[in-house]
């Protein structure tokens, strides 16, 4: 999962979105009022970068809950695996 910082003009608040339409935290990036209010930054290297609590709590957990399901799909081909090669 990909995650980009948006950068907050006035108050110098770092959100994060995945998509670029709207942040962690609820606010929706196609907005014509929020267009001139946020500017797109770099792709996001580490949690901390985000200053935005909330946007920071919640793409915590989407990014948890992907590393969860990536984990359990290796788990599962590797019995896949083992089933099939002493079968063999």
């Amino acid at each position: 999962m990909q995650i980009f910082l948006i950068n907050a003009i006035n108050g110098g608040v770092v959100h994060g979105t995945e998509n670029g339409k709207k942040t962690g935290c609820g606010i929706n990036l196609t907005k014509p009022d929020n267009i001139g209010k946020f500017v797109s930054g770099a792709p996001m290297q580490d949690i901390v970068d985000i200053t935005c609590e909330k946007c920071k709590m919640v793409l915590a957990k989407k990014l948890i809950k992907e590393s969860n399901k990536e984990l359990a799909r290796q788990l599962k081909e590797e019995k896949k695996m083992q089933k099939h090669g002493g079968m063999g």
